[in-house]
């Protein structure tokens, strides 16, 4: 019979009789249990060995016990935290559960069989969300090795072409077929793989930026010529042009493709040496005042966020008529690019991503930082199975430019929450809501809409009866998605929360 898995049990209190007791109550159960009553012990236990579930006492004279909650966060996003509580000042336990991380708390005094449960409740809980992680690496590395496998498959079409060119036959071209199967009127999409985006391979083709200080500076454009229709709307976003300038510190290589609001390029930092991403904003960034303050206060917030599962921002500088962010480099694929290759993921892989969204995404709330775009090409999986929020320091940006009538591009506005398409100002519940627009595309392959046209109507007439889902799933997803933000989940933790209590996993 296979002995049970050891997983360590850290336990913090100033009270050293509370340490004793808990100590012998969890004796008889088969994993190392560490109690102290040193902030700095504890801290570096959490530090030096993985820490599978935490029972820490908030009011603790001498002890921060919120400092050892997010230490112990930041160490191991999976940990399950459990806070003791028996004093009659609860400002801490208040502050602990407004910054999240908390899964249960443990009132002063306790039995001990409710101890034994709950700790073998958490160690249970934390079991399953390292296995939703393994879950999400080994989705990583089938992306790699699909996306492989799909690059050879197209250059060797590309040869054969090229064979029959040169011998003189015809070219025949070659159209990918989506197969509908109606069934007593539900519609089933079975879809082939796509290619990856053309942008997404490395090109030959080098572009370079330089950002030139305390200069004049010029960017190359086509010479205008008189139109022969009509211009183009003004809601248009004018695109930046490909060729930039160049700098000592900033050479642009390959497109890594168009976003909302620009275009993103690999590029290579001179002065650091590192491969970095940068995004060349649209000119109406520049052109309107509105913006351009939004933009700035954005961009000052989202610097500040430094979390493993946040791409990093470094840099926001003007370029004669362009805004462009210097930004961490991440090497992998966006979810958009992984549902073309799978049209949907199984439970556990989404469980996983609701996770990691959550745990960021609470950190950047605590810290007055909405995102404000979330949608599946601002969620990087990188090729080692770590999940990247992309994108902070856009917040309202979509709000504000659909406010002025100005246009967004296609499904990007269906990630929306009402009141972002309305015009109206946001917070941490917009993101709740965009991400549970996320989940159901990652969960069905299908957004969660009657008709998913992007338009206004769309978001304002609300979700359509959630089918292929579990009746408990699409309940916390419906919730999510209240049309009022305070019918919605409080957090984006409790969101998560819901989920997963709902896919009883």
């Amino acid at each position: 019979m296979t002995e049970p898995e050891k997983h360590t049990v850290l336990i913090v209190d100033d009270d050293e009789q509370i340490l004793r007791l808990i100590e012998g109550q969890l004796a008889h159960t088969p994993h190392r249990v560490i109690p102290t009553a040193s902030p700095a012990e504890a801290i570096h236990v959490l530090k030096s060995c993985e820490v599978s579930v935490l029972l820490c006492d908030l009011n603790m004279p001498d002890i921060n016990g919120n400092a050892v909650l997010n230490t112990a966060r930041d160490c191991n996003p999976n940990i399950i935290s459990i806070v003791m509580s028996g004093g009659t000042d609860h400002s801490a336990t208040i502050r602990a559960i407004n910054e999240g991380g908390v899964w249960k708390f443990l009132m002063k005094p306790w039995a001990c069989d409710e101890l034994l449960e709950m700790v073998t409740a958490g160690i249970s809980r934390y079991e399953t969300l390292c296995h939703q992680q393994r879950q999400l690496e080994q989705l990583a590395q089938h992306v790699k090795e699909d996306t492989q496998n799909l690059n050879e498959h197209m250059r060797e079409k590309i040869n054969s072409a090229g064979e029959k060119e040169a011998a003189g036959v015809p070219e025949t071209t070659v159209r990918r077929k989506q197969i509908r199967i109606n069934k007593k009127g539900a519609q089933v999409k079975l879809k082939t793989p796509e290619a990856p985006p053309e942008e997404a391979v490395a090109s030959d083709d080098r572009k370079v930026v330089r950002i030139v200080k305390k200069k004049t500076v010029t960017i190359n454009k086509p010479v205008e010529e008189e139109p022969a229709s009509p211009a183009p709307p003004k809601e248009d976003l004018d695109r930046p042009t490909s060729d930039i300038i160049e700098d000592e510190r900033y050479q642009l290589n390959n497109s890594l493709g168009q976003g909302t609001f620009g275009i993103v390029y690999l590029a290579e930092d001179r002065l650091l040496d590192i491969p970095v991403a940068i995004k060349i904003l649209d000119a109406i960034f520049t052109s309107d005042d509105d913006l351009t303050a939004l933009l700035r206060d954005n961009t000052r917030m989202a610097m500040q966020l430094s979390h493993k599962h946040i791409v990093r921002l470094h840099n926001f500088q003007p370029v004669d008529e362009y805004f462009f962010l210097v930004m961490e480099y991440v090497e992998g694929r966006n979810l958009r690019e992984i549902l073309q290759l799978y049209h949907h993921l199984p439970m556990a892989t989404v469980l996983q991503i609701l996770k990691v969204c959550a745990d960021a995404l609470s950190y950047a709330h605590r810290h007055n930082v909405v995102h404000g775009d979330l949608k599946p090409t601002n969620l990087m999986l990188t090729n080692d199975g770590v999940l990247k929020i992309v994108g902070f320091g856009m917040a309202g940006v979509a709000t504000l430019l659909h406010h002025k009538g100005k246009h967004i591009r296609g499904r990007d506005i269906l990630y929306l929450s009402p009141e972002q398409a309305q015009g109206q100002a946001t917070d941490h519940r917009g993101d709740i809501y965009s991400l549970a627009v996320v989940a159901h595309e990652l969960l069905t392959g299908e957004l969660p809409f009657a008709d998913s046209s992007p338009t206004l109507d769309t978001i304002l007439y609300g979700p359509d009866e959630m089918t292929g889902l579990s009746p408990l799933v699409a309940a916390a997803i419906e919730k999510a998605m209240a049309f009022h933000p305070d019918g919605r989940w409080e957090s984006v933790e409790r969101f998560f929360d819901a989920v997963m209590e709902a896919a009883n996993v």
